[in-house]
């Protein structure tokens, strides 16, 4: 209901900035690839994070999803906790296809990790992320599980990429907390 409230009291309309227009493209094509029974109550508490967003005019900070060059390269040696996502976020798979949505409350210095997939070579992994806290420093990333190969995006806020896939194995999409205080973070990932 709030969301449409949201939606009538807008009087005028304004040209989206490049940012908002690429988070949107992203929660369009996931939204687009998923069936509508599978949306879920955590997709609905995420969107209205995002109205949320919109509503305090909020800079998210999203990746150039054509700018390889903002992806980081590294390997799983940095000696960081890892932990399995919690039963509070939700998998559901349809096909190939899998979509994750995420509801996490990290650590400091812990990385909680999705289920691994086998992806080949080409394939993209879609990772979506939001903190409310925009002072706490995160990451999203995917990982091969087979070479502890990782390739991520480091910000805060909103942060959302599309990871290619450059060789075929195990993947796992991750959130990884970087900073010294305890943070809630919700999202999506689409394998």
């Amino acid at each position: 209901m709030r969301r449409i409230d949201a939606m009538v009291t807008m009087r005028n309309a304004t040209k989206p900035t490049g940012k908002k227009l690429a988070m949107s493209c992203i929660v369009l094509m996931i939204s687009a690839m998923i069936p509508s029974g599978m949306v879920s109550a955590a997709s609905a508490d995420l969107q209205e994070k995002w109205i949320v967003a919109n509503e305090t005019e909020e800079e998210i900070s999203v990746s150039n999803l054509e700018d390889k060059s903002v992806e980081q390269h590294g390997t799983d040696d940095d000696g960081v906790v890892e932990v399995e996502m919690s039963t509070q976020s939700n998998v559901s798979s349809s096909g190939n296809a899998s979509h994750i949505n995420i509801i996490e409350e990290i650590e400091a210095s812990k990385r909680i990790t999705c289920p691994q997939h086998y992806m080949t070579k080409g394939d993209t992994i879609i990772v979506m992320s939001a903190c409310d806290d925009t002072s706490l420093l995160y990451r999203i990333g995917i990982k091969n599980c087979d070479t502890g190969e990782m390739i991520y995006l480091q910000g805060n806020g909103h942060v959302a990429n599309s990871f290619v896939i450059s060789k075929a194995g195990k993947y796992a999409a991750y959130i990884q907390n970087c900073s010294t205080d305890t943070m809630e973070v919700m999202g999506a990932v689409m394998y």
